[in-house]
């Protein structure tokens, strides 16, 4: 009876506590103990038990908590890298602490073949991802490839890379597929790190990639059998330049930002170089009043909205037969569960696809291990916003510098505004710079009024430029 008590207090079972409390004050009485002495005693349990350590533990705890927290004050970017590291194999969490890496003003560098280490390092003011931290880049293969780059120094080539890795230590075609989906070769394209278009680049590696691996392991097997390239002593580094050109040298289509955040998702197990959602930030701000990281301090039946990528489905049925769903979601700051009941199911069962983006409202659920919530309606989150958009602009305003303008520019704007036509008015802004310069305002007739739409904006912007278009309110 005694352990049954015991495990009641450890595992927090206020029901057990409750039947075992007549049997301790009887006990008690048996034992001549007053039951008065007894009741207090046992309140005490009680209390024990909500949360209650002995005071060894408490310090151990304090000094702790004061140790780590002066460190975050003082060392910010190796606390943060050591976090990283800590957790690099819960991509819930590497995705919450890089969050808040970015509120700290903490840049989180893609990983990178020559510069990354095995875990996430602290680089001057910024925090580099580490190798380790790739799906399907076991820690073997790094040490692999760390000794190859220690060894010979910065891989300058894919090809270089191939010949220069020992295969036989985990390193497949599959393990390179993820270091370039995850950018890490970005540089031996690029010859850089932080500047290139990824999309190109990672096109032209996998492009490259059967050819590179098959010429590399060649190489590699002649150099080990005590051969050599016929012209090698031609030009010393001769060989290396030309493979760099190589890898340049191929006709591929560059990946779009969609399939470069797919990439990126799939071997990191999020997004590194940007998110589906950044280009919504300002109407999250606006509409959405929780993100994914707040979800699980709310408490219960708090209602709520949630913009997020859905990520996963589970289809159910309910007991009747009744048609529900469980959606996995992401936004910037983490993960979280969406209960959809029949109800909502019905209404929106045909908008419930993975990479969509929602807005999500309904009331938040308590779940300790993340956010949970019960959906009440799901709306994608460009025709919310679209909705939102028309309902408060009056009219669009569009900026356009005379100076220097193309011929054939009016026409293009025309066939724009066609494209989008709608119930707003749309305002044309000009200024022409010079002695004859002038400003003037002209209003399109009704013909040329538009649907202040993203999809407007944005097309209007790749003709004109960024922040030539103002849908005001």
């Amino acid at each position: 009876e005694a352990d049954v008590l015991r495990k009641a207090m450890g595992k927090k079972k206020p029901e057990v506590m409750a039947s075992m409390e007549q049997k301790f004050i009887d006990g008690s009485k048996a034992h001549n103990v007053s039951p008065k002495l007894a009741k207090e005693v046992w309140d005490q349990v009680v209390e024990f038990a909500g949360y209650g350590f002995n005071k060894a533990h408490s310090a151990a705890y304090a000094l702790l908590a004061y140790q780590t927290g002066y460190l975050k004050a003082n060392y910010p970017v190796h606390f943060m890298a050591a976090l990283l590291s800590s957790e690099r194999d819960n991509t819930d969490k590497v995705v919450r602490y890089i969050s808040e890496c970015r509120d700290m003003d903490i840049p989180v560098l893609p990983p990178d073949v020559n510069e990354s280490d095995v875990s996430f390092t602290a680089v001057g003011d910024s925090i580099r991802f580490g190798l380790a931290a790739i799906k399907g880049v076991g820690e073997t293969a790094v040490l692999a490839i760390l000794e190859a780059r220690d060894r010979e120094g910065a891989f300058l080539s894919l090809i270089q890379f191939c010949e220069e890795i020992d295969l036989s230590r985990g390193i497949n075609k599959r393990t390179v597929e993820s270091l370039i989906k995850a950018g890490a070769l970005d540089s031996i394209a690029n010859g850089s790190a932080e500047s290139h278009d990824a999309g190109l680049m990672r096109a032209m590696l996998i492009a490259r990639l059967d050819r590179s691996l098959e010429s590399g392991q060649r190489r590699r097997r002649d150099r080990a059998m005590g051969q050599e390239n016929l012209f090698a002593g031609f030009s010393e580094g001769v060989g290396q330049e030309e493979d760099v050109i190589g890898d340049l040298e191929v006709e591929c289509e560059p990946w779009t930002e969609r399939q470069i955040l797919t990439g990126e998702k799939e071997s990191l197990g999020f997004y590194i170089t940007g998110h589906p959602l950044q280009r919504y930030s300002k109407e999250l701000a606006e509409y959405a009043s929780t993100t994914t990281a707040e979800l699980a301090q709310h408490g219960s039946k708090k209602e709520v909205t949630l913009g997020a990528i859905i990520i996963g489905i589970r289809d159910l049925k309910t007991r009747k037969g009744d048609r529900m769903a469980v959606l996995q979601v992401e936004d910037l700051e983490g993960f979280a569960e969406v209960v959809v009941f029949p109800d909502a199911y019905r209404a929106c069962f045909r908008l419930l696809q993975e990479d969509e983006a929602v807005l999500v409202s309904g009331r938040s659920e308590p779940n300790e291990e993340s956010g949970r919530m019960i959906a009440s309606e799901i709306v994608p989150l460009k025709t919310f916003f679209d909705r939102k958009a028309t309902e408060a602009t009056r009219t669009v305003d569009i900026s356009l510098v005379l100076t220097g303008l193309p011929v054939e520019l009016p026409g293009q704007l025309r066939e724009v505004l066609e494209r989008h036509r709608g119930e707003v008015p749309v305002s044309l802004r000009l200024q022409r710079h010079g002695a004859d310069g002038f400003r003037a305002r002209l209003m399109p007739n009704r013909f040329l009024w538009v649907q202040p739409t993203s999809a407007l904006v944005a097309d209007l912007e790749a003709l004109l430029g960024e922040g030539t278009v103002k849908l005001r309110r």
